[in-house]
């Protein structure tokens, strides 16, 4: 199958899609360490006549885990120590060989504040669903944008 023509519609969907996979998918189905810490589990390797992966390979892939396990800062800055706004990493303008207009990063932060004040709404919104008596019997707040973290350099 041929990608598709690339247009601006497509480029966003692409977009958005690595945003949330890099993510909300990532920290829903992320959390691998229950499956790696025993080495007849997901050791990644395939020996012949055994059932688990070698010292050699259990160590490599648990430190793997344990290195992407490093927590990360929030997607939604909390303003804590080493967990800043990351809009200066968007800041374009006297960078590099192609340089972009101050208005350009107006409009990006506009952008910016406007993502980060839906995410807050989306969080809001999830939290009364889940707060008791609003009819959630199990609360589910994995795909809260406030417990999201950056797990891509943006």
């Amino acid at each position: 199958k041929a990608l598709p023509k690339l247009t601006r519609s497509s480029l966003i969907l692409q977009l958005s899609r690595g945003a949330f996979d890099v993510t909300a998918l990532h920290e829903l189905v992320g959390y691998v360490v229950a499956y790696t810490t025993d080495p007849a589990g997901a050791g990644l390797q395939v020996r012949p006549g055994m059932n688990m992966a070698d010292l050699q390979q259990f160590i490599a892939v648990n430190s793997l885990v344990a290195g992407t396990g490093t927590p990360m800062p929030m997607l939604v800055p909390s303003g804590q120590p080493g967990d800043e706004d990351w809009l200066h990493q968007l800041d374009m303008t006297g960078k590099g060989t192609e340089q972009y207009p101050p208005e350009k990063f107006e409009e990006v932060s506009k952008h910016y504040r406007n993502l980060m004040d839906r995410f807050r709404q989306i969080s809001n919104s999830i939290r009364k669903r889940n707060a008791p008596g609003a009819g959630r019997e199990i609360p589910c707040g994995v795909m809260d944008p406030l417990t999201l973290e950056r797990s891509v350099s943006l």
